[in-house]
């Protein structure tokens, strides 16, 4: 335990990366839910998430080897190339945790519309909420 955190919660908290995109402020950070670990997109994300919290991230999903997995593009307004990229990283790391896709709660069209022009949707599954993610996970184990 450091200053009061314990080694989970720090493992959560350098899980993350915050920033400016047109004076719009965004983060990428891994949440701990109920259904799974999610990645979670807030405001415009555009450009390449850093490597060492693309590592933190990885290390928070190792640590938790039954989690499963899901992303949450909900408040995502904007899909850069960066966000694209974390994107592939993310399933790149935890899609030895299971075949099929990942799924992704509640993306904009225009976010869905991306990855189909770029051949990645079928990586992918939008469900509205992270109670459906739940019900998903449930009937994949059937």
């Amino acid at each position: 335990m450091i200053n009061g955190m314990s080694d989970n919660e720090l493992i959560f908290q350098e899980a993350q990366h915050s920033g400016l995109h047109q004076g719009q402020p965004f983060t990428v950070r891994l949440d701990n839910r109920e259904p799974g670990l999610c990645l979670t997109f807030l405001g415009p994300v555009p450009a390449a998430i850093p490597s060492a919290a693309m590592a933190a991230i990885q290390r928070a999903i190792v640590a938790h080897p039954t989690r499963r997995t899901y992303a949450d593009l909900s408040a995502c307004t904007y899909l850069g190339s960066g966000a694209i990229a974390c994107l592939m990283e993310y399933l790149r790391i935890v899609s030895p945790r299971g075949a099929g896709p990942v799924p992704l709660v509640n993306p904009h069209a225009r976010a869905m519309t991306v990855l189909r022009m770029l051949g990645l949707s079928n990586f992918f599954v939008p469900l509205p909420d992270d109670a459906a993610v739940a019900k998903w996970f449930t009937e994949q184990r059937k």
